[in-house]
């Protein structure tokens, strides 16, 4: 990521740093694992002390030692990215959760698929105990994004994408492509898509 400082002078560094400490606040609260938790709240640690600063001047300005925002840059930004994917593998998780329990509140009353809906709402339950749960590794959590995901799809209806009108299934699972399930909404019998520019949230 580049971030345009204007003059670069210790000022400018301070600033790109906090906002860099803004994010790393936010993503310990939101939840990450806990190695990159741990690496983040170090580099955290270190971004606030060079924040402090080393005095202020007689306008009342903050005075900084550049060089040593400058290493906790270093510091945060990869430690940072960490993070950021580690939050990802959990948002994930939990975007399949809202799917499967969508699905559940659709066919949890049809005899007919009693048993795939029970095991769905157990899979479902697995899930939700596990999108807190942030001593787990990214294997396991991609293993269960996976179940969830076939369980929902085992029971709700197939999209039947028309490769004339949509593209083909696999198209539509690039959120590249004209149309996306990126961009799409989902009722028990009909679904919704919208271009691109029109972004990701209805």
């Amino acid at each position: 990521r580049l971030d345009y400082t204007g003059e670069v002078s210790a000022e400018s560094y301070a600033r790109v740093l906090a906002a860099a400490a803004d994010e790393a606040r936010e993503l310990l609260d939101r939840g990450v694992q806990t190695a990159p938790a741990a690496t983040l709240a170090d580099a955290l640690k270190t971004a606030s002390l060079a924040l402090q600063g080393t005095g202020i001047d007689e306008n009342g300005n903050t005075l900084y030692d550049q060089d040593a925002l400058q290493q906790a840059i270093g510091t945060i930004t990869p430690a940072s990215v960490k993070a950021r994917e580690s939050r990802a593998v959990y948002d994930k998780l939990q975007t399949a959760i809202d799917y499967a329990n969508k699905v559940y509140g659709w066919w949890k009353d049809d005899v007919r698929k009693a048993t795939i809906v029970q095991n769905l709402k157990k899979e479902i339950d697995k899930a939700v105990g596990m999108v807190t749960d942030f001593t787990l590794t990214t294997g396991q959590l991609n293993t269960e994004i996976t179940l969830v995901n076939a369980r929902a799809k085992y029971v709700d209806k197939q999209v039947y994408a028309s490769t004339n009108a949509c593209g083909t299934d696999a198209e539509l699972r690039n959120p590249d492509s004209y149309w996306s399930y990126e961009r799409s909404m989902q009722s028990k019998h009909w679904i919704i898509f919208w271009e691109k520019s029109y972004g990701t949230t209805a």
